[in-house]
């Protein structure tokens, strides 16, 4: 009769039929089979299969006081306290396991689990690799994998992946491994046909959604990053990791509202996270809402007082609620934090400009120089300031050496997929520099040496006073800007020297002083502009310089002000480049940017300036293209690009130059 019961609890366990069988093992149990190891190991075993972990490791535990040496009930017994996270317990009877039989795979394989589960990696390593020796399976090749992963040898890691995936290639753990594996090998590509891989396998696994999102994120692949995030919050709504990756990718695409969504997901999920802390303060002040970015890198700070990213946002915040000396003091935590960091000490220097500190700003930036005297980043800082300062023409010398720091001697490479436009500009640039016998390739400044004598035009200084005191809007037009000299030394510099390296969306290119637009006559010109209208740009600093090249084919600059207190802008192209003398200069309103707009607002946003243009009844001024004319005018009027009909050739390119003199008012700063 108990044979028949065992009997029938075995087979209906064969033959799948679970709850069943479990019943039929707890009648036998009644009958007297619980004296049988065997049959109490089989009930464990069932037990487990049902998930009812407890209860199952009652029923091993059974079966091991009977039978204390049977292999099979002690690599049970530690599989079950394994999956209670009992790792230790689970490690003991694994070694007594292999104390029995020391030859059994089975048995440091799932040593090997256990170690791993407790962080002994190289025991780990040691224990599959026995298993390996011993009879070679998918699951210890993988798990080999991933530990030699965990142990920063990801080469070896990959081939034990690759072993696994070779001997059973739907194996999903192996993808996910073999993924992660690439992207640390920087294999972007390969680890993201990974991923794909593995959701094909296993389309619902909201994890392997996350790390592809993160993934394409560092492969600056925002929309299918974000797409991939979603993916895995909707699999999974309580992934924090998820939310996390959607709000990064939502940030890239300009998506701050719904970006601040997302990472509050995140945080009410784990608020423990001190970079979400950090990059929600970021979202904020972008919107301008200072106090509440101050109360989130606060945050960041309380929960990793060593992240000098925490505390240089709590600087940047108290810095726009005008809390000066809080901000220093916040700076002092995050120099504290980070000693070797010479980019505190460049964005304390920026503070301290903004509130007018230049003093304090020059020795800030001393500071960054001790640790790192020839940074280009220190140069471009120092440079800059020096600018302001009115100290330009060692400015522009300190920029220009930044420029060579990174694209001549650093060697910075060109975009691999450059938009069209450009292409077509490089293409022409290089072979009208050929034509004059300079090589393709490399950085290189075409003249830009200051010319003797005058640069900007004396005769210029008489009337410009009287009609910028008298103009309504603040804006004079001044023809003949610069001497013919200074023309022509201008414009051989715009044509030759390869600093055009931005690309904007209309199609026109830009060269600023970080790329190399800083020689030596652009020092000269900026320094005759204060000499020549001393009441309209005074003793302001050169906050920057620009220079902007158009193709005929394409548009201009859309609609904006300028984060400045005046605005000089003169064009430089032969005016028979023009086909149309009415038109190709610029448009200017008689109305100025709110003064409580932030950067991104007014010089973003052209449906809200659209917008406030059309509810202030504002006027447009359409000022016609000429050679050498130049327009200055209060920065804080919008302007934006007039229609551009040039005649096609590379020398025939409208080309603009822009200066900016003196800081807007402190809250757009």
């Amino acid at each position: 009769m108990l044979a028949q019961l065992v009997n029938r609890a075995l087979a209906l366990h064969q033959g799948g039929r679970l709850l069943e069988a479990e019943g039929a093992y707890r009648q036998a149990m009644a009958a007297g089979a619980s004296s049988n190891p065997q049959v109490q190991h089989y009930y464990a075993a069932l037990l487990y299969q049902l998930q009812r972990l407890p209860e199952a490791l009652a029923a091993v535990e059974a079966s091991l006081r009977l039978a204390p040496r049977e292999v099979e009930s002690l690599i049970l017994q530690g599989v079950l306290l394994q999956s209670l996270d009992r790792a230790e317990d689970a490690l003991s009877s694994f070694s007594k396991a292999a104390r029995v039989t020391p030859n059994s795979p089975d048995v440091w394989y799932n040593q090997g689990v256990a170690l791993e589960a407790l962080g002994r990696l190289k025991e780990a390593l040691t224990a599959f690799d026995r298993s390996l020796g011993l009879q070679p399976s998918p699951l210890a090749w993988h798990n080999r994998g991933a530990v030699l992963r965990r142990l920063g040898r990801p080469a070896e890691a990959l081939e034990s992946i690759e072993r696994a995936l070779a001997a059973a290639k739907d194996l999903a753990p192996s993808w996910f491994n073999k993924a992660l594996i690439l992207w640390e090998l920087a294999r972007n590509d390969e680890a993201l046909a990974a991923f794909d891989r593995l959701l094909t396998l296993q389309p619902e696994y909201p994890e392997a959604w996350s790390q592809r999102s993160a993934l394409l994120y560092t492969m600056e692949q925002w929309e299918p990053a974000a797409a991939s995030a979603e993916r895995a919050v909707r699999l999974q709504p309580g992934h924090a990791a998820g939310w996390t990756n959607l709000g990064y990718a939502l940030v890239k695409l300009d998506r701050p509202a719904e970006a601040l969504t997302a990472l509050d997901r995140s945080l009410a999920i784990r608020p423990e996270q001190e970079s979400v802390w950090r990059l929600r303060g970021g979202v904020l002040a972008d919107f301008g809402r200072h106090p509440e970015a101050l109360q989130s890198f606060e945050r960041a700070a309380a929960l990793d007082p060593r992240s000098w990213e925490a505390h240089v946002g709590r600087a940047q915040a108290l810095g726009k609620l005008r809390r000066y000396d809080e901000a220093m003091g916040a700076y002092d935590a995050a120099s504290a934090a980070a000693p070797e960091r010479f980019d505190i000490w460049l964005d304390r220097s920026l503070a301290q400009t903004t509130f007018q500190r230049f003093d304090e700003s020059l020795a800030s930036i001393d500071r960054a120089a001790e640790i790192a005297p020839e940074a280009p980043p220190v140069l471009f800082s120092r440079g800059k300031l020096l600018c302001e300062l009115r100290r330009v023409g060692e400015g522009l010398d300190l920029l220009a050496r930044h420029a060579r720091l990174i694209y001549a001697e650093g060697g910075a490479d060109e975009p691999q997929r450059a938009p069209e436009a450009k292409q077509r500009h490089d293409e022409e640039q290089r072979a009208w520099l050929a034509a004059r016998g300079v090589a393709p390739g490399g950085f290189h400044i075409d003249g830009g040496d200051r010319v003797p004598g005058p640069a900007v035009n004396p005769a210029n200084r008489e009337g410009a006073a009287e009609r910028w005191a008298a103009a309504d809007p603040a804006m004079v037009i001044i023809d003949s800007l610069l001497t013919p000299p200074a023309l022509e030394g201008l414009r051989r510099f715009c044509l030759g020297s390869t600093v055009w390296r931005k690309s904007f969306r209309q199609g026109y290119l830009g060269a600023f002083v970080d790329h190399g637009f800083a020689c030596p006559l652009l020092a000269q010109i900026a320094e005759e502009m204060q000499e020549v209208f001393p009441t309209i740009v005074g003793d302001h600093g050169l906050l920057t310089t620009w220079g902007f090249k158009y193709d005929s084919r394409l548009g201009g600059i859309r609609i904006h002000a300028d984060q400045a207190a005046v605005n000089v802008n003169f064009w430089i192209t032969p005016e028979s480049a023009n086909l149309n003398p009415e038109s190709g200069g610029m448009v200017i309103w008689d109305a100025a940017a709110p003064a409580d707009w932030e950067f991104r607002r007014y010089n973003g946003d052209d449906d809200a300036v659209r917008a406030f243009l059309a509810e202030a009844g504002s006027k447009p001024i359409t000022v016609p293209y000429r050679e050498n004319r130049a327009v200055i005018f209060d920065s804080d009027l919008f302007h934006e690009t007039d229609r551009i009909e040039f005649r096609e050739g590379y020398e025939n390119r409208r080309i603009n130059v822009t200066m900016l003199f003196g800081r807007r008012t402190f809250y757009n700063t």
